[in-house]
């Protein structure tokens, strides 16, 4: 309560402005499958994006809009996309590394629609030799193909990160084209970087020693779009 992070107080600086009313949506992103995670009780649904040049922001075709009243609503609706996104299964739990998740929170008054979008990228690492070196000879022929699926998937979403930043270095330099269409992550964010917006990475450091991976991947990518 007294830590309730950017995307509350992003909320209750908004809740109180005059004739508004605020909704809200919450997507997950994994390479070219975007899943509403608020659409149905107790699970998810696939959805289409769709560019809309006249609104300025890429619109979710099917994804849930939830109004959102007072602090304990978001609340409420955060913790029913975590309950969604719980890894049930390895696939899930793989899934979970490699996805990035899109909150969604629009501004809307009589005349206009206004989009606010926090993305929580993923920052998958790539697992080496030393990751096995705890494992049982007879588990290791198991793990180095577990491994092995694991450096795939990480490298596919790297990769994501790293097409995000081309976006957005084309963006700051004002070329004649910019590839939003190269992932469905870049898609989602288009009319909502460059012009007159505003957009921020904030790099989360975790100072133990096993998240130095994560933290050199996410400080590249920071180093990369400044």
């Amino acid at each position: 309560e007294d830590d309730p992070g950017i995307l509350l107080r992003a909320f209750n600086a908004l809740k109180d402005l005059p004739d508004t009313h605020l909704t809200f949506s919450i997507l997950e992103i994994d390479g070219d499958s975007v899943r509403d995670l608020l659409g149905t009780k107790g699970g998810s649904r696939r959805v289409d994006l769709h560019h809309d040049a006249a609104a300025g922001f890429t619109k979710a075709r099917g994804a849930a809009e939830l109004k959102i009243l007072n602090h304990g609503t978001l609340r409420a609706v955060l913790e029913s996309a975590k309950r969604t996104r719980r890894a049930k299964t390895p696939e899930d739990q793989l899934r979970l590394e490699r996805s990035h998740v899109l909150y969604r929170l629009f501004v809307k008054t009589a005349s206009s629609v206004k989009l606010l979008q926090l993305v929580l990228l993923a920052a998958p690492r790539l697992h080496g030799d030393e990751d096995l070196d705890a494992a049982k000879h007879a588990d290791r022929a198991r793990r180095q193909q577990e491994q092995a699926a694991q450096n795939a998937e990480a490298s596919r979403t790297n990769k994501c990160l790293t097409q995000l930043a081309t976006v957005l270095q084309a963006v700051q330099s004002k070329t004649a084209h910019v590839p939003y269409r190269s992932t469905k992550l870049s898609y989602a964010l288009q009319g909502t970087l460059g012009g007159a917006n505003k957009c921020v990475v904030i790099s989360h450091v975790n100072p133990d020693r096993e998240s130095m991976p994560e933290n050199i991947v996410s400080l590249k990518f920071a180093a990369t779009v400044h």
